[in-house]
């Protein structure tokens, strides 16, 4: 884990355990305090998944340090520290017409860098509402709904995986998407 804000990483394990369920206790864990940027930049390391959970793209005014980690540039840049088969997923606001376009634009940045983008989205009760995530691969490719579903339950049962906080067929309804939203992805 990379994060530039160790009194805040702090805070949330103190204050709010029950949303890390004890990961940072886990030995394999390991926790960076540094730019994203400086780490990605520096490292020699080689990720098969990475996950971004960066400033809200609301926040992230055009021409902002943040609207920088919502470009294809980034994308690019966060591709070298990946394997070749890797997978990059990053919320990408709430699910809604109105974020469409800044949705679609972190949809069009990681298809430059990485090919491959699907979408999904579900609840976030912190956030009231329906909240969209893009996931990114070279050998990723749209599916419909349907497929995605399929392959995560099928998978899912042959590795005896279960979600605790959802179970599969929830986890698997996120690449369902309401279809007003379907017909704006680009």
């Amino acid at each position: 884990m990379v994060d530039i804000d160790r009194e805040f990483v702090s805070l949330c394990v103190e204050h709010i355990p029950e949303w890390n369920a004890g990961a940072f206790d886990n030995p394999r864990h390991e926790i960076r305090y540094e730019d994203i940027r400086k780490f990605i930049a520096e490292t020699d390391l080689r990720f098969d998944v990475v996950i971004g959970d960066l400033v809200d793209f609301d926040d992230a005014d055009e021409g902002s340090i943040a609207a920088g980690f919502y470009s294809a540039a980034f994308y690019t840049r966060m591709k070298t520290c990946q394997t070749d088969a890797a997978i990059l997923a990053t919320q990408a606001g709430p699910m809604s017409p109105a974020n469409l376009p800044h949705h679609n634009g972190i949809r069009d940045g990681l298809r430059t860098a990485f090919g491959g983008v699907q979408s999904y989205a579900t609840i976030v009760p912190s956030f009231y509402g329906l909240w969209s995530y893009v996931i990114a691969g070279p050998q990723l490719s749209e599916l419909a709904p349907e497929a995605v579903r399929e392959q995560i339950i099928t998978v899912s049962q042959q590795r005896n995986f279960s979600p605790p906080a959802t179970g599969i067929r929830p986890l698997a309804a996120t690449f369902e998407l309401p279809e007003i939203m379907t017909q704006g992805l680009k």
